[in-house]
């Protein structure tokens, strides 16, 4: 049951034993995460879709909390979280402050700190206590019928393509602890340059590098090439994996997953206008604009263009924003 603003602010009082009130609500009321104060001390009060997940992620926090990777966890109940309150900027907020050449920079420490996050959740246990990720039968099926659904969508031919066995995952494969919704939304630049990642609630396990396509195919991500292949190095060597296996399983991940959001891009657009870029990076929201679609699109389809069997999918996607009318 959804519980309404004055209803969280109460919850919050009454765990804290001292008077609560509103100080924000990031993204809206409708985000369900209310920034709360209780004399000098900041809180997020966050209303889970159910008490198993926000136990997971209470679990998170207690783990990675401490090492400064994730909020410190106030207090749970039920499926509400409180947590401490990050003062910082969302990374995408943070990276279009920067000139191009140091936006790169920063996505390295967000990937450091991503990584780090990953190989102290799995030293803790947490690989075996989150759901298992992308077990229902179908799952890297309907993965890989985003770029189709993405060219119907846009009135575009959809040439034969093959993901092979790239999305799957072995069943004797290890699977590691994983943020899964590690988009750049989720990660916060604090005043002294060090990075924290918010919203742990869909964690699980899976493919470690499955991190890295939600933060390098978001449409809120830089260009930055050279901090990915840093980026890659690291995972490969933190969890004792093959680079060039971890590469082509980001590839193809990643064109689905830009399909994806590219497709969500379009569905919240609508018949309506493009959406305002500043709002749109103030209050968290998806990329409704031209110059993501743009983006988005190019990106993926360079990605394409290096993983046998998604080649054709290249000239397609890079088609996209100009039916789209973002061209």
């Amino acid at each position: 049951m959804a519980l309404h603003t004055q209803e969280l602010l109460d919850l919050l009082s009454n765990l804290l034993s001292v008077p609560v009130t509103l100080h924000d609500a990031p993204g809206g009321r409708d985000r369900k995460t209310l920034i709360c104060k209780a004399g000098t001390r900041q809180f997020a009060v966050s209303q889970r879709k159910s008490a198993s997940r926000a136990q997971l992620e209470a679990t998170v926090l207690q783990h990675l909390g401490p090492l400064g990777l994730a909020p410190n966890l106030v207090s749970r109940k039920g499926n509400v979280i409180v947590q401490e309150f990050i003062v910082g900027s969302r990374l995408p907020v943070a990276l279009a402050r920067l000139s191009d050449d140091r936006k790169p920079g920063l996505m390295r420490r967000a990937t450091d700190t991503l990584i780090e996050a990953q190989v102290a959740a799995d030293a803790a246990g947490l690989s075996f206590l989150a759901p298992a990720i992308g077990v229902r039968s179908g799952w890297d099926r309907d993965l890989a019928l985003a770029p189709t659904k993405l060219g119907q969508a846009m009135d575009l031919d959809v040439p034969p393509h093959d993901f092979g066995n790239w999305l799957g995952m072995a069943e004797d494969a290890p699977r590691r602890f994983v943020k899964w919704d590690a988009r750049p939304g989720n990660a916060i630049l604090r005043p002294d340059g060090s990075v924290c990642w918010i919203d742990w609630e869909h964690a699980g396990s899976r493919r470690p590098v499955d991190d890295l396509v939600w933060l390098f195919a978001d449409e809120w991500a830089p260009d930055a090439p050279e901090a990915f292949k840093i980026a890659l190095g690291r995972l490969a060597d933190r969890h004792d994996a093959n680079p060039a296996d971890l590469q082509t399983q980001f590839t193809a991940m990643a064109v689905a997953h830009s399909a994806m959001r590219l497709l969500l891009i379009l569905q919240r657009k609508g018949d309506g206008p493009w959406w305002d870029h500043a709002a749109c990076l103030r209050h968290d929201r998806v990329g409704v604009t031209p110059a993501h679609v743009r983006c988005v699109a190019e990106r993926a389809a360079r990605w394409a263009e290096t993983v046998p069997g998604l080649e054709p999918l290249a000239p397609m996607l890079r088609r996209v924003p100009a039916a789209a009318g973002a061209g």
